[in-house]
């Protein structure tokens, strides 16, 4: 069924950013970045040293005329054996909403306990008073998690020379922060980046993002993520989004920010046996 693949689409765009964000954490002093570049490098060094993380991410996204979607929502993750659960509240306008005005997507993965190479991701939607779980398996590589903190790291190599660090730091709630911002070519994501983005149909290759990233000054932690795409004409892409051929010119936005709230906080995600319990999903 349409809805149940359009579903379906939302729940992997939204755990591939999961999955991103999952390499974000860590812990140590480092010493300070002597320009964007260094930082990346010596904020990877820091990242690779979490055990777990939290964030809250937002996202929003517009479609002219055809309608709107905000998304909020937690994410939080541990990383050895890798646990997610993301729970996201979405609220959808024109026709985006005929199926209903909101819609909440909760998702949770672990490792597959019949086979190591591979994942299970259970999630449950609900629009109206309609709520279904499903769960699948999927082997690591076809699901590019084992290579998430990989992919992440070759995007900030990718595109660290487009990116400038200030020569101010700024403070939020007693923290001094290093700034780093850029303009991120679309075609420099690469792996699960682009895949999320993909989503939209094709945006990844064609879309250019205004990029903001804050650090801690004293562990270079990351504190926040903000990326504000600049606006594109569907119909100048290479793939039309499917859905939006009928209507013509459609430009699409996109906004996305995160704020991480901790790291090493979370000791266990619980599972419940009802998403244990749910039915195998299919490709229908």
């Amino acid at each position: 069924m349409k809805k149940h693949r359009a579903t379906r689409a939302f729940a992997a765009f939204l755990l591939a950013v999961s999955i991103i964000l999952s390499a974000c954490g860590g812990t140590g002093q480092v010493a300070k970045p002597t320009d964007a570049a260094d930082l990346i490098t010596k904020s990877q060094e820091a990242i690779s040293k979490a055990k777990s993380s939290e964030a809250d991410l937002n996202i929003s996204m517009g479609l002219g005329e055809i309608g709107s979607m905000e998304m909020k929502g937690i994410i939080e993750d541990i990383k050895d054996p890798l646990q997610l659960h993301f729970l996201f509240d979405a609220k959808l306008s024109g026709l985006l909403a005929m199926a209903g005005d909101s819609m909440q997507i909760e998702s949770f993965a672990e490792p597959d306990p019949s086979n190591s190479e591979n994942i299970i991701t259970y999630t449950r939607t609900q629009m109206g008073e309609e709520v279904e779980w499903e769960k699948s398996s999927q082997s690591k590589a076809e699901g590019n998690m084992a290579s998430s903190a990989e992919s992440l790291s070759k995007m900030a190599e990718d595109v660290k020379d487009s990116l400038t660090l200030a020569e101010a730091t700024e403070k939020i709630d007693g923290k001094e922060l290093y700034v780093v911002t850029g303009t991120v070519k679309g075609s420099a994501l690469e792996g699960t980046v682009a895949e999320s983005f993909d989503v939209t149909g094709g945006m990844a290759e064609e879309a250019e993002f205004d990029f903001t990233a804050k650090y801690d000054a004293k562990t270079l932690l990351p504190h926040s993520i903000d990326m504000v795409m600049k606006p594109i004409d569907a119909s100048s892409t290479e793939e039309v989004p499917e859905g939006l051929e009928m209507f013509g010119d459609v430009e699409i936005t996109m906004n996305m920010n995160v704020l991480f709230k901790g790291f090493d906080t979370v000791k266990s995600i619980e599972i419940p046996q009802e998403a244990k319990d749910a039915p195998e999903s299919t490709t229908e």
